[in-house]
């Protein structure tokens, strides 16, 4: 009989506990300890999530990986890489849920991933926002989650004199051995800094156009008037890169073919050229020289 009360009076014990501890869950939430309380999703980690330092939770609420470059520097969404939860805080179930779609790619670890101290961390493949940019023939960069250097500027398309973006006519334009070395701010110039030419890496000062997937040309104000470059067409004009070169200020003079980016200039295709050419240099003393005395463009011009 005494061991039957002690049943009951235990198993009342404990129902009382649990009914204590839902009322001050439901009832009286705002009593408990403020350090308790998960209400946002900065409550458990940074938002968005700071990188940690060594292993996850250095400094604290931090994860490994490239959030900084992500969320802070691009400004992307969570959403873009991880399954939206909203306000839903039940996603705390030690996993790291990742999209199927990465924006066209995916993530070499899959769609669950444990959440380990020290975690092997995966590449990305196939995503848009790493790709060398040219809609024929995409090459896509792999970098690797938390490691920088993969993913650093000239991983996913070229940006130098030695290592130029992928197409015949960026190579003309920004190339060493068969082009003019032009730096890239000479067409981009909102979207990357000022540098002497091609030989000297230049940086991002626009992360907003940076990955907005187009082609975002703005010429520098040393070479270009109004309306420099038209979009649909992919037309150059009023530019002193492809003029005449006999004038020094907008607008400048025509070309004798209108400059797009499907077709490869001559020498003739811009400004005229030497005596055997349909449209012959005639400006000042050219003729004289040029037609005349049959001299070639090397002989006063360095080419």
């Amino acid at each position: 009989m005494i061991e039957g009360k002690g049943k009951v009076l235990g198993l009342a014990i404990m129902t009382f506990a649990v009914l204590a501890a839902l009322f001050c869950l439901l009832v009286m939430p705002d009593h408990a300890a403020a350090q308790y309380r998960v209400t946002t999703c900065a409550d458990c980690h940074a938002y968005p999530p700071a990188d940690a330092t060594g292993t996850r939770g250095t400094p604290t609420g931090a994860v490994i990986g490239s959030h900084g470059e992500h969320s802070a520097t691009y400004a992307m969404l969570c959403t873009v890489c991880h399954i939206d939860n909203g306000a839903n805080l039940g996603h705390r179930d030690g996993h790291i849920d990742v999209n199927a779609s990465l924006r066209g790619g995916t993530y070499s670890l899959g769609q669950t991933i444990t959440v380990r101290n020290n975690p092997t961390l995966g590449n990305c493949s196939t995503v848009a926002c790493h790709s060398n940019g040219v809609a024929s023939g995409t090459l896509y960069a792999i970098p690797v989650w938390g490691n920088a250097a993969t993913g650093a500027c000239g991983t996913c398309h070229g940006v130098s004199a030695s290592n130029p973006p992928t197409s015949t006519r960026h190579a003309q334009h920004v190339a060493t051995a068969q082009g003019y070395k032009f730096a890239c701010s000479k067409c981009h110039s909102a979207v990357v800094n000022v540098t002497s030419d091609a030989t000297v890496t230049s940086s991002i000062t626009s992360t907003t156009l940076h990955v907005n997937f187009a082609y975002n040309v703005a010429f520098d104000n040393t070479n270009a008037g109004a309306n420099a470059y038209v979009g649909g067409t992919q037309t150059c004009s009023n530019l002193y890169c492809h003029s005449k070169g006999t004038a020094s200020g907008t607008p400048y003079s025509m070309p004798n073919t209108t400059a797009t980016w499907a077709i490869t200039l001559s020498c003739e295709g811009c400004h005229n050229f030497d005596k055997n050419a349909t449209n012959k240099m005639n400006s000042g003393s050219h003729s004289a020289h040029v037609v005349t005395g049959s001299y070639g463009c090397q002989r006063c011009h360095s080419l």
